[in-house]
């Protein structure tokens, strides 16, 4: 019975996150980065889908000023220019870490709270960031 009763809660918390397509580019960028953060292991794949999710802001989305989007755009991609031997894991975490914490004050506040409970039903990767918890 106590198992049923986990079952249950687990259900409910995985139908109250959020699909990853019902975000905007702009918090679908802010997740990616943060992913990072959270793990630097292998981070150029994440951090070059960042760079084209906020690209995809400035063209499509505009769920940000098409301005500021470009602005951590080329931020991301002189980091990466970086990668892998000229900035330490730390400082990589740091700066990432900043870009994240600016991209979210630019989503509004809906997506933030979305945001700052890193649950999504459909987002996998190495570290399970965003995994669905009761």
């Amino acid at each position: 019975m106590e198992q049923m009763y986990e079952d249950v809660r687990f259900a409910i918390a995985y139908r109250s996150a959020p699909r990853w397509e019902e975000l905007t580019a702009a918090a679908q960028a802010w997740a990616k980065l943060n992913c990072v953060f959270n793990h630097v292991d292998f981070p150029i794949p994440r951090l070059s889908e960042a760079v084209s999710l906020l690209s995809k802001v400035i063209n499509e989305d505009q769920s940000m000023p098409p301005e500021a989007a470009d602005n951590y755009r080329q931020k991301i991609k002189n980091l990466m220019s970086l990668l892998p031997n000229r900035i330490s894991d730390g400082q990589l975490r740091e700066k990432v870490g900043e870009f994240a914490e600016n991209l979210l004050d630019f989503l509004n506040e809906k997506e933030r709270s979305v945001c700052e409970r890193e649950e999504l039903q459909d987002y996998s990767c190495t570290s399970d960031c965003y995994r669905v918890i009761i």
